[in-house]
């Protein structure tokens, strides 16, 4: 813990030390050793702390470290991302460049999955503050670059899909969450405001409604509803949301529970949209439908749709 100034100060002793090696042997045991040498000399030297006695706690802290466990868990993991001779690894700024591609003729999906699974059998899994790290850097790095092509004359024409959108924007954080989690909220909200100029679009998926940031909810411009909102705090979320006449909420509150159904192919999956999604919507009033219960029929009944579909850029 300590002031912003002091966390750049050491980052730069880091970065500094290792400007000669390798990026991909930063992961090396050799480089964290450096790494750490220099920072127990720039602790010593008072450069990370103008206050000696605020200096100390950093060199007990080195000491007491168990350097085995923090290599392995820590250090590892997080130099592995700035290795780009790893195959198929790509920097966090190319992927929106890859999103936003111009030259590209057709649709282009990007999942981007920071579950921290091992998936180079390396041993190593992502901790939540490096997952939370990462997740902020990818954020600026699609602002930044829905920026530049809005300055060139161009959109995005890209829609960005969250999972779990609860976890990243939360009504509100626990005290003592990591800072990158609270930084990750803000730029999600301010996203949800702004960016709509761009041509990007922001879709928050959610098991949840009370636990997102009100700031988002009221942003979205078209809500889909499903079934599981009907009591208590997120039944009243609801209400305030869509407002109007209450037998607007009875239908809702009658939707199916498509688990209740006696086979999947009985499921019925309901949903009540808000908003501008159809030019049939003329009024503030929601919009209830039933939709497919399996991609493929979805598909097949849409086939004249999509065969003659191929999204442009820009």
């Amino acid at each position: 813990r300590g002031s912003t100034t002091a966390h750049t100060d050491a980052a730069d002793t880091i970065i500094n030390r290792l400007g000669g090696v390798a990026k991909e042997l930063w992961n090396s045991r050799e480089s964290f050793t450096m790494a750490l040498d220099a920072l127990r000399s720039a602790a010593k030297g008072n450069r990370i702390y103008r206050d000696a006695r605020r200096n100390q706690p950093v060199l007990d802290a080195i000491d007491r470290a168990n350097t085995d466990e923090v290599f392995q868990n820590n250090w590892r993991p997080l130099m592995m991302l700035f290795d780009e001779s790893r195959q198929g690894s790509r920097t966090v700024r190319s992927i929106p460049w890859s999103m936003f591609s111009a030259n590209s003729s057709r649709g282009r999906v990007i999942s981007i999955d920071l579950s921290g699974h091992d998936r180079d059998n390396a041993g190593i899994e992502w901790s939540p503050e490096i997952q939370n790290v990462l997740i902020y850097e990818l954020l600026n790095s699609i602002r930044r670059a829905s920026e530049m092509l809005y300055q060139e004359g161009r959109l995005c024409n890209t829609m960005v899909f969250i999972d779990e959108a609860h976890r990243l924007a939360p009504q509100r954080h626990p005290e003592g969450a990591d800072q990158y989690a609270k930084l990750i909220t803000d730029r999600l909200v301010d996203a949800s405001r702004t960016n709509r100029k761009y041509g990007l679009g922001w879709t928050f998926i959610s098991q949840t409604l009370a636990s997102i940031h009100p700031d988002i909810t009221r942003q979205t411009r078209i809500k889909f509803f499903g079934h599981g909102l009907a009591m208590g705090s997120e039944l009243q979320t609801l209400q305030d949301l869509v407002g109007g006449d209450r037998n607007d909420i009875r239908l809702y509150q009658s939707f199916r529970d498509p688990e209740s159904a006696f086979s999947a192919d009985t499921r019925e999956y309901s949903f009540m949209l808000v908003g501008p999604v159809s030019p049939l919507c003329l009024t503030s009033a929601p919009l209830f439908l039933n939709v497919y219960n399996d991609p493929q029929t979805f598909l097949e009944k849409n086939r004249r749709v999509f065969t003659n579909w191929q999204p442009r850029m820009g």
